[in-house]
């Protein structure tokens, strides 16, 4: 193995660089709702979400996801953003299109119904949430 190999060989073996800080943000998506073990009252924080598995990676790590979060609600969750942030999740949108009324629909209401309720939920992410992640993000 050439020299050049080698060194090769030992950057892409060895550990990426730690980021200072992980602030997780966003629904019930990303506090893990459904997945047990919970903790932070009503915003149903588990440590088996996501965010909870890859803290570890982290030396600092602020869990404010909330089950129940909307994308107006999220601002709330900016709080915890920092200087020392340097890596942040975000995972929103399901309670502003109306995810439980999508899945209730098409689980209970038929294939035409089902199609119809996507079709508005798709709708209003094209329309509604790219605007307001335009909005927000110049605001930044």
């Amino acid at each position: 193995m050439s020299l050049m190999a080698g060194v090769l060989a030992a950057a892409l073996l060895a550990p990426a660089p730690i980021a200072a800080e992980y602030v997780a943000l966003g629904d019930s998506y990303a506090s893990g709702a459904g997945a047990g073990s919970y903790s932070g009252g009503s915003c149903r924080r588990s440590s088996n979400a996501y965010p909870a598995l890859r803290s570890k990676d982290f030396p600092s790590f602020k869990f404010v996801a909330c089950s129940g979060a909307t994308t107006k609600s999220l601002k709330s969750q900016f709080k915890a953003l920092t200087p020392a942030t340097s890596f942040v999740t975000i995972t929103v949108g399901g309670n502003d299109l109306g995810f439980v009324d999508v899945m209730t629909t098409c689980t209970l209401y038929g294939d035409k119904s089902c199609e119809k309720r996507v079709g508005k939920a798709r709708a209003f992410a094209r329309d509604q949430l790219e605007e307001e992640a335009t909005t927000r993000h110049a605001a930044l």
